[in-house]
């Protein structure tokens, strides 16, 4: 696995997750955080999270949030991309080459292109 879809809602995810995948990345995607742990334990640490920034909540419980849960997994695996799809896309980032936002809604040339500033090696041109 290359990239992780974390989000909660099955038809975004399935978009994203489908688009960047014709672009030849090997893409997984989840809705919850303990899937996305559950699927990083069994494949390994992905070299691109995409993730909205606030989860919600899972059968009543809350979530990290798609930030706080990006911030533990790069202190696991500091090269760790990271790209925010976001509803809020004026939130505050910490500024990092390796993180970047996504506002929603997106066109899904604008998620590819966010995808390859990123990680250029997982989707090259063509």
């Amino acid at each position: 696995m290359q990239v992780l879809v974390l989000e909660p809602n099955a038809l975004a995810a399935e978009m994203m997750a489908g688009l960047l995948a014709r672009r030849g990345a090997a893409v997984a995607w989840t809705r919850t955080t303990a899937e996305a742990d559950a699927l990083i334990a069994a494949r390994g640490m992905p070299a691109l999270l995409v993730t909205e920034r606030r989860l919600g909540t899972e059968r009543g419980e809350m979530q990290f949030g798609g930030d706080d849960y990006a911030a533990r997994l790069e202190g696991r695996a500091p090269g760790l991309r990271v790209l925010f799809a976001a509803c809020d896309g004026g939130f505050a980032l910490r500024p990092s080459e390796h993180r970047s936002v996504l506002p929603k809604p997106f066109t899904p040339q604008q998620l590819l292109e966010a995808a390859r500033r990123l990680a250029p090696a997982l989707f090259p041109p063509g």
